[in-house]
């Protein structure tokens, strides 16, 4: 009998000049030069020249965010006027409930039908995907790319059946409009947005002078962020 994820297959060939879209969520919580690199060597192996970043407002796995959603939306809006490779979608912090993938998704196709979509996600999200709300349903809208972690080989049977069933390779992923899985090679990334808060809070205030060589400022948590918005927070006294 054929399986759930080739009937897929068959079903979701992309169109040729079909317009994609690949989506990158989170909270962001602040963005770092972690989410900056392995944007831009996703962007690079995929060869995209657009990465939509989608904050979220309350996602349902996670504690609420420390910053609010307008300071982490303007946070984002900054970075993409220097940052020709990323636009920012806030829609989900406009919500006033926990955030479902699966509805945003929704949404995004019912504007735009013929637009493909990707999910950018990280090793753990894949490996807890079946826990995620309506996870097939999520698979029935895009394919998903996946960060592998760096120094880490996946064994094939820690996936659920049907998500070993799914995963291909980049020629194969061009070609299929839904339902597949990428493993992309790893970034070296291994930055911590809760580590960085961390620094940031331990001190009660930022000197006006400098994000990045005052003894007052944790200045290794500032190098860690793009500049545009290690001077966000500065100016607003965030997470201190």
């Amino acid at each position: 009998m054929t399986n759930v994820a080739e009937n897929e297959r068959v079903k979701s060939k992309r169109p040729k000049n079909t317009e994609s879209q690949l989506i990158f969520g989170g909270t962001f919580d602040p963005f770092h030069l972690g989410h900056l690199n392995l944007c831009k060597h996703i962007a690079g192996d995929l060869n995209v020249n657009k990465i939509t970043l989608l904050p979220a407002n309350i996602p349902p796995h996670k504690a609420a965010a420390k910053v609010c959603s307008q300071h982490r939306l303007a946070m984002l809006q900054a970075l993409a006027q220097q940052v020709p490779l990323f636009r920012v979608d806030g829609r989900e912090l406009n919500r006033d409930k926990p955030s479902y993938t699966v509805d945003t998704l929704e949404e995004i196709k019912l504007e735009k039908p013929s637009l493909s979509l990707s999910l950018l996600i990280g090793m753990d999200s894949l490996l807890s995907f079946t826990q995620w709300h309506q996870w097939q349903e999520i698979l029935a809208r895009v394919n998903l790319i996946v960060c592998t972690r760096p120094n880490y080989t996946l064994n094939i049977k820690q996936l659920h059946a049907e998500l070993q069933q799914r995963l291909t390779d980049k020629a194969s992923l061009n070609l299929a409009d839904v339902g597949q899985i990428y493993l992309a090679p790893s970034a070296n990334v291994d930055l911590s947005s809760t580590d960085i808060r961390y620094q940031l809070s331990q001190v009660n205030t930022y000197d006006s002078s400098s994000v990045t060589t005052s003894s007052q400022v944790p200045s290794q948590a500032f190098n860690q962020l793009p500049k545009v918005i290690a001077e966000y927070i500065k100016q607003h006294q965030l997470y201190c």
